[in-house]
Parts: structure tokens; C-alpha cells; sequence
């Protein structure tokens, strides 16, 4: 064994395992989901144009329309 190695006792496995492979695992669970790429503005276009639509095309709701589109679309909640 290298001078200087830590281990932690595996007892599932009952064999020892580097430290650094346990602190690994543990935080690889622990990191939240990977991001989502921000929408494009094309998909926000199209998503606003549903809402508006889905509205009876009611104007004036142009900002509040692009904002829940966005919003939505960088939450995964977007819906047909």
C-alpha cells in the first residue's frame, strides 16, 4: 500500500475501496440533475404564439405571454 493511501471498509463487498472512490459515489448521488440548455428564441416564439392562441388571442399580454413561455420552457413544463 502506498504511504499516505486512506481507505474506507466496503461491507457490502467486504474488500476495502480508496476513499476518494466512496467521497465519488456519494457525490455523484448527491449532485442535483445537469441543467437544462436555456431555450431558444425560436422555441419561446412558438410556445408564446401557443399561449396567445390558447387565450382567444386576447392582445396586450404580449410580455406576460413571452415570460410564461420561457419560463415554462426552462422549467420542462410546457404543455401543447
Amino acid at each position: 500500500m502506498p504511504a499516505g493511501a486512506e481507505f474506507a471498509f466496503n461491507s457490502a463487498m467486504a474488500t476495502p475501496k480508496k476513499k476518494t472512490e466512496v467521497t465519488a459515489a456519494r457525490g455523484a448521488a448527491a449532485r442535483p440533475a445537469a441543467k437544462r440548455a436555456e431555450p431558444t428564441y425560436d422555441e419561446i416564439s412558438q410556445r408564446a404564439r401557443q399561449i396567445w392562441e390558447s387565450s382567444g388571442c386576447e392582445p396586450g399580454h404580449d410580455e406576460e405571454n413571452w415570460l410564461r413561455a420561457e419560463r415554462e420552457l426552462r422549467d420542462g413544463n410546457a404543455r401543447a
